[in-house]
């Protein structure tokens, strides 16, 4: 969404708010992964204790969505606006990479 805000007051509120533009887009994906054991130990209690590598990655496949960016809303002295939406599709790809502890 984009959103038009005015200052703040005593509670560190906004004084006035409104929302110019919104809209949603439906998603849906898959993913695989893998983990690659980097070190391995056995604690006082037996039990086994390891750090993993956790590579992933997904794939989003997304609608398309209209939105406002920065510049894409005029304002004119008689308080009129007029905004030029954008559309772009909201497919992406998203890699993760991260370390998993096994206490």
């Amino acid at each position: 969404w984009t959103q038009t805000t005015i200052g703040y007051d005593y509670d560190d509120r906004y004084v006035a708010s409104t929302t110019n533009y919104d809209d949603a887009a439906f998603a849906y994906g898959g993913g695989v992964g893998v983990q690659a054991r980097l070190a391995r130990s056995f604690g006082d209690d037996g039990r086994e204790r390891a750090i993993l590598l956790d590579a992933r990655v997904r794939y989003l496949v997304g609608s398309e969505a209209t939105y406002l960016g920065r510049g894409d809303i005029d304002r004119y002295g008689d308080g009129t606006i007029e905004i030029y939406p954008r559309r772009s599709d909201t497919s992406m790809i998203i890699p993760q990479l991260g370390v998993t502890f096994e206490l």
